[in-house]
């Protein structure tokens, strides 16, 4: 299995954007020099750390593909903020 990238848009599409696009990324080829062994590793441990102080941790996540926000374009806390207090987020 390699990495799996269906995004796109398409001067048709009036909401491409926010459409939920299939993104699975294993081997981390937008990331050619990084190692994505390190990554899941540093995944892992921060849950493990995280598991040992909170019993609702719940089970690990392998992150194998971005979040509904990435993938509409939504990132970091600014842009989040802004997509609330616009409507186009709901929590």
């Amino acid at each position: 299995m390699g990495d799996v990238w269906l995004v796109g848009t398409h001067p048709s599409w009036e909401a491409s954007s926010g459409a939920d696009p299939l993104v699975i990324e294993i081997e981390g080829t937008r990331y050619p020099g990084a190692s994505m062994r390190d990554f899941f590793d540093g995944k892992f441990e921060a849950w493990q750390d995280w598991a040992t102080d909170d019993d609702d941790a719940g089970g690990f996540v392998l992150p194998l593909s971005p979040d509904g926000l990435h993938k509409a374009n939504i990132s970091g806390e600014w842009r989040v903020k802004q997509a609330l207090s616009n409507g186009l987020l709901t929590l």
